[in-house]
């Protein structure tokens, strides 16, 4: 489901406000972006009024505190059975410490902004109304490229807190409440800058924000207190590469919104090195000399460089480094199989392959 539709399947799921609301083809009256007219059969000249009328507006705005917004009109008569201050209240608790995924996006949470009056003649009638204004707030990947402190404070505080869902981490279902026993972390990069660079080492400070989604505040000051408390007395987190980012600064503000701005802001430095080791891309090749060809080994001695007087050698390399007796590699090996030999020294070898070159053909 998109975003819209978790918003309606949220509204119209609550039974409360269902009850408060006129009926549409038996369900309650909540449209998106607009109601039907009142000539459709759908009210079957039932009462149109209370009803709810909501519309949502996604801006990718890098500069806006929020993803979006999301305009919740409520209207009714003036002679309304149902105080609408009532029904005002009830959304605002719908919406409330939740978060909607949908099939296509990441966590979105709502975070009411202000109500204003709604005023629209019909008639002989006059219909009132209430705007609520929401704030949609994303909670979306910070995952970015190695060394990534994102995730591994977000490892930080799995570690510390395991029952407690890491968004970025943790797998969630298309709604979500944050309830005070089931408290939420979320964690994003707030900046990223150059600190100072050495010649094997370029060191970044970065500024994370913390949130902990908890509607209890007894609960959220305890557990930022603790997390912050760990964080100064471990000096550091492991990054996921294996380095470690320092702390060196930390800042709890139990008073920030923590849908919006977080509680706890961690600063740290780590390290980016300039250079990697780097791995063998020739391993164990033999260059082999044509024949005819003059090497520098052949011009020193045998390629395998024995150099003790008397050494033997082995057929193959007697065989490869025949040049130096004068002879082709053919000759060489047709003198050592003739005479049945498995190695010979140089002197050996030199006097078998003078032989065999010296025989009659017959």
């Amino acid at each position: 489901m998109n975003l819209e539709e978790l918003i309606y399947e949220r509204l119209a799921g609550d039974e409360e406000l269902a009850r408060k609301l006129a009926k549409y083809n038996g369900l309650p009256a909540i449209f998106s972006p607009e109601a039907p007219d009142d000539g459709q059969d759908g009210w079957k000249d039932q009462m149109q009024y209370p009803q709810i009328v909501y519309n949502v507006d996604l801006q990718a705005d890098e500069e806006r505190k929020s993803a979006g917004t999301l305009s919740v009109n409520l209207l009714y008569q003036n002679a309304a059975a149902v105080a609408p201050k009532q029904i005002e209240a009830q959304i605002k608790e719908c919406l409330r410490d939740v978060l909607l995924k949908p099939s296509d996006g990441a966590l979105y949470a709502f975070a009411w902004a202000r109500t204003d009056a709604l005023s629209l003649p019909e008639g002989s009638g006059l219909i009132l109304g209430s705007k609520i204004r929401f704030d949609i707030l994303e909670y979306g990947s910070q995952e970015t490229t190695d060394p990534d402190p994102v995730p591994a404070m977000n490892r930080y505080l799995k570690e510390m807190y395991p029952e407690a869902p890491v968004i970025g981490l943790d797998s969630f279902d298309s709604v979500t409440e944050t309830l005070p026993g089931r408290p939420l972390f979320y964690c994003r990069s707030e900046t990223l800058e150059l600190d100072r660079e050495t010649n094997a080492v370029v060191w970044m400070a970065c500024k994370l924000a913390i949130h902990l989604l908890c509607p209890d505040s007894v609960v959220r000051k305890k557990m930022v207190t603790a997390v912050a408390n760990g964080l100064g007395i471990s000096g550091e987190v492991t990054l996921m590469d294996g380095s470690p980012m320092f702390i060196k600064q930390l800042k709890v503000d139990h008073k920030a919104d923590y849908l919006s701005a977080g509680q706890l802001y961690v600063t740290g430095h780590y390290g980016v090195l300039r250079y990697r080791a780097e791995p063998h891309r020739i391993a164990g090749v033999a260059v082999q000399a044509r024949e005819g060809a003059k090497t520098r080994k052949e011009e020193k001695g045998m390629v395998t460089a024995k150099k003790t007087a008397g050494a033997s050698y082995t057929v193959q390399e007697l065989v490869e480094n025949a040049g130096l007796f004068g002879v082709r590699r053919e000759c060489m090996a047709a003198a050592l199989r003739l005479a049945g030999k498995k190695d010979a020294t140089q002197e050996e070898a030199r006097k078998l392959v003078c032989d065999y070159m010296e025989q009659e053909v017959g």
